[in-house]
């Protein structure tokens, strides 16, 4: 069975990032520096972007839920849950830090990786996942079948959350067998082809989780 047609957004911060693994080619992933002009541009992009290809044809769509900046994220979710109740698909919300990780295990892998991410008056997020393999698609391809992306996976060993004391996060950090601790920064658009590539791996592993459970995480106050 082919791997399945997915659309994946990244507007967690100033870059908005577009992703899919089209039919009929390889991974295909843009990046644009919108910064506050997000809002305005984000329709008239993805209109360009999907422009070759039917709405019709997705099989799901994935999207960052953040932690990231509060406007862009809950713009970047909320047109994701609008394209997944109009076309019936499952939506995958998934981590930003978790894509920071997946971008970081080289293919073929095994290891576990913590990601920070710094936030307001000293304090950052923070997230530490274990990498037991990569899809196809880490390689720039589509694969051959969803059993490929059925081998990959991503274990979420500390859930993401904010940390307003970092020497919490360097204790928890010191407490699980870390292979390397990763600071993300913005921007991080050009992860969204990692945030393709879990949802791709959820799909393949039967998940189909409604537009409806998807939710932006900020962590924190907007103000």
């Amino acid at each position: 069975m082919p791997v399945p047609f997915g659309l994946a957004l990244h507007t967690s911060s100033p870059e908005l990032g577009l992703a899919m693994n089209p039919p009929d080619a390889d991974l295909v992933q843009q990046t644009w520096d919108l910064g506050r002009d997000m809002s305005h541009q984000l329709h008239g992009h993805l209109a360009t972007f999907m422009a070759p290809y039917g709405w019709e044809q997705l099989d799901f769509i994935a999207v960052a839920i953040g932690p990231g900046g509060f406007t862009g994220t809950r713009i970047g979710v909320v047109v994701a849950r609008t394209l997944g109740q109009q076309l019936n698909l499952p939506v995958f919300g998934i981590s930003t830090l978790a894509a920071v990780a997946w971008q970081a295990c080289p293919v073929e892998t095994v290891q576990t990786i913590a990601v920070q991410y710094s936030a307001r008056r000293g304090a950052l997020f923070g997230g530490i996942y274990h990498i037991s393999g990569k899809s196809p698609l880490s390689k720039g391809g589509r694969g051959d079948s969803e059993s490929d992306a059925e081998k990959a996976g991503l274990t979420t060993i500390a859930s993401d959350r904010l940390y307003p004391n970092p020497d919490v996060w360097s204790d928890l950090v010191n407490q699980h067998s870390v292979a390397q601790t990763i600071a993300a920064d913005n921007p991080l658009g050009g992860t969204v082809g990692q945030v393709l590539e879990l949802g791709a791996i959820a799909y393949a592993k039967g998940e189909r989780p409604s537009w409806a459970e998807v939710l932006p995480f900020y962590g924190q106050s907007p103000v």
